[in-house]
């Protein structure tokens, strides 16, 4: 006996089907006996926090729960807001469905046949119209090349990581050549703040969009970053201070290496220590970046920083770039891999 399901949530189940990707369905502490249909992707764990890893991973088209977790809902809520959910029961009667449906509940199943009525839940053909806006969102989420991993990190605190990595995804997102996303992984988070700045109340989810731009808060952990998150084109990692980040790895990893300095004299010596203490890294393709440094500033840290991409960003507002930020950002993420002259440059060539 299938409950019924409440008004708003018609037809929201099915958010992707056919295609190989399939029906993503996150089953929660519950063993799985049958095989599920061949468009089915049944997603089992047992772990709370590998259940939110999942919601952030990937499209998750049903979440399906026993009634004693039925407790998480309200945090799941925060993961995957839009997302049904069924919840499995020992005792399934009339009176304890309309209980829980009234509780925001998609399905209530009863723990006897849970999979028999999963199957035929899903098995129900999409409207015409819902099925082709469906299929344009995964379309406009999937790409056939690989994500572009951007690791922005500053030489020492406040050196403008965050600053930099706004001003990255805005140019980005205004270029509309794919969606672009940013993950704060630095020991200073702030994008809890951005959030309330930007819409005036507390924003409690771990992520949120703003100017075409998704916001992925620290409370998303390693584990998301390392599916290359496959929905954006874009993934800048905001890693902070890269001697004390726990993310240093990926600025080695990314494709576009973004290292914020200062033109400052006496600041040079953070640089060249930085550059020394991973010799055994591959510099090349660095980008060093100076924000506010005068040209003789730029030129005598490129001389020191020989073989590596050295530029100056001028004052600029991350939001409201200017002609000159943007010709400086596209040369940050266009350019063309020297190899390593001079006296320092030896070194690294190892």
């Amino acid at each position: 006996m299938r409950s019924e399901r409440p008004s708003d949530m018609s037809w929201r189940l099915l958010l992707v089907y056919g295609g190989d990707r399939g029906l993503h369905v996150l089953i929660y502490n519950l063993e799985v006996k049958e095989i599920p249909p061949p468009a089915y992707r049944l997603h089992v764990c047992n772990d709370q926090k590998e259940m939110e890893g999942m919601l952030l991973k990937m499209t998750v088209t049903l979440i399906v729960m026993p009634e004693e977790h039925a407790g998480l809902i309200e945090r799941l809520s925060l993961f995957a807001p839009n997302i049904p959910i069924a919840i499995v029961v020992k005792e399934h009667s009339h009176q304890h469905a309309r209980h829980w449906t009234s509780q925001g509940i998609a399905w209530v199943w009863p723990e006897t046949n849970w999979e028999r009525h999963l199957n035929l839940t899903l098995d129900a053909p999409l409207p015409e119209t819902q099925l082709a806006d469906s299929q344009e969102k995964v379309v406009s989420q999937t790409y056939d090349q690989p994500t572009i991993l951007i690791a922005v990190a500053g030489a020492f605190d406040g050196a403008g990581s965050t600053h930099l990595s706004f001003a990255l995804a805005n140019y980005l997102a205004k270029q509309g050549d794919g969606k672009v996303a940013i993950w704060e992984a630095g020991r200073n988070p702030c994008f809890e703040f951005l959030a309330f700045n930007h819409n005036g109340v507390v924003n409690t989810k771990p992520r949120f969009e703003m100017d075409k731009v998704t916001y992925f808060k620290s409370t998303v952990d390693m584990d998301w970053v390392e599916s290359y998150a496959e929905q954006f084109r874009y993934l800048i990692v905001d890693l902070g201070n890269i001697n004390t980040s726990e993310h240093t790895s990926l600025f080695f990893r990314a494709t576009i290496p973004v290292l914020v300095g200062s033109g400052s004299s006496w600041r040079q010596r953070e640089l060249v220590q930085l550059c020394r203490k991973h010799i055994h890294k591959p510099q090349e393709k660095w980008r060093v970046v100076l924000p506010m440094a005068s040209e003789d500033a730029r030129d005598e840290i490129a001389e020191t920083l020989a073989g590596r991409h050295v530029m100056s960003l001028p004052t600029c507002d991350p939001y409201q770039l200017s002609e000159e930020a943007e010709q400086v950002i596209e040369r940050i993420l266009n350019i063309t891999t020297r190899k390593p002259a001079g006296f320092f440059g030896r070194f690294i060539k190892r």
